[in-house]
């Protein structure tokens, strides 16, 4: 088993497993990559492999620290997670310190696990960056990001860096179909919108809402089309335009959509995610330039990195949306 739980993620199996081998522990790691690619599995393989009392470069899973720490009910080992308001607040930051003040109760090593680290507050992030100044020989902190790009320069530079990668389409189908009842077909659609992210392509696996998604935002797209700006907000309306999570959803729906339409457009149609739409993308790809389509998908990526605003506002940016791409696609 040890590191085989990591899905596809060979040179961070190999740069962990080094780790352990020469004793590398006082250190504040830093894990980054897209979500749901096995970052926090990472760590806490990496946890148990630091306090492991059978192997020196992997965890056994079989001894007293390993079973804790699967469970988090090992007394030396600490993870941290947002919490209300989707951050992480400074109480969390002196909860930390307190638990790197005491010396390890069972193990050789204490180990803190902060996922998500750039949800820290800036109040938290530069309580934590005075405890990683100070850090004791007994101490790991391992951080994990899927937005390091958020994160304070000076925590991200104090820290040894480990970048994972999203899984390649067809390991994430292989996987898919090892895990859960699908055909081929879904397990495709599921991995190519899953974009290499195990968290998302497990949450279309149990949502079917949100493979639905996808038709609710082509039938937008030919009513911003047909009935223009005001006939789409209407539509709009339809649905939860003020829920955050709602509005990633769809936005990502809609990025998918209109790269798939453009691949129809440019005749690549074997590297298109929604097969099950292709006679809809196709005739949307007659009536769209390449360049209206290339300049809708640019607007909509730069938008999706509203995900990581605290204070995003989905109703706004809905209307935003729809007035661009009205001009963008339609213009």
């Amino acid at each position: 088993m040890s590191f085989d739980r990591l899905l596809n993620q060979e040179s961070v199996k190999l740069i962990l497993t080094g780790f352990l081998k020469r004793g590398v522990h006082n250190r504040t790691f830093l894990f980054f990559g897209e979500e749901g690619v096995g970052k926090f599995t990472a760590a806490l393989l990496f946890a148990q492999g630091i306090n492991c009392l059978e192997s020196d470069d992997i965890p056994c899973f079989n001894c007293r620290p390993c079973h804790l720490m699967e469970q988090n009910k090992h007394p030396d080992l600490l993870i941290i997670e947002r919490g209300f308001g989707n951050t992480i607040k400074l109480e969390e930051s002196k909860r930390l310190r307190e638990f790197a003040n005491s010396t390890p109760v069972e193990s050789r090593y204490k180990v803190v696990i902060i996922r998500e680290a750039h949800l820290l507050t800036p109040e938290a992030g530069n309580s934590l960056l005075k405890t990683l100044e100070e850090t004791p020989q007994y101490l790991t902190p391992i951080l994990t990001t899927s937005a390091i790009h958020l994160m304070l320069p000076t925590i991200v530079s104090r820290s040894v860096k480990v970048q994972f990668f999203p899984l390649p389409l067809s390991v994430l189908k292989k996987w898919l179909l090892e895990k859960f009842p699908l055909t081929e077909g879904k397990a495709q659609l599921i991995a190519g919108l899953a974009q290499g992210n195990m968290t998302r392509a497990v949450e279309l696996v149990n949502g079917e809402e949100n493979l639905n998604q996808r038709r609710g935002m082509l039938e937008f797209l030919n009513i911003l089309r047909n009935r223009g700006y005001r006939g789409a907000s209407v539509f709009l309306d339809k649905w939860s335009k003020d829920n955050k999570e709602d509005f990633i959803v769809n936005l990502r729906a809609l990025i998918y959509l209109i790269r798939d339409i453009l691949l129809t457009k440019e005749g690549r149609t074997e590297y298109i995610v929604n097969v099950d739409l292709e006679v809809e993308m196709d005739n949307l790809s007659k009536r769209i330039s390449r360049e209206q389509l290339i300049g809708g998908l640019d607007y909509l990526l730069n938008t999706l990195k509203l995900e990581y605003d605290y204070n995003l506002n989905p109703a706004l940016h809905w209307d935003r949306i729809t007035i661009r791409l009205r001009e963008q696609l339609y213009g």
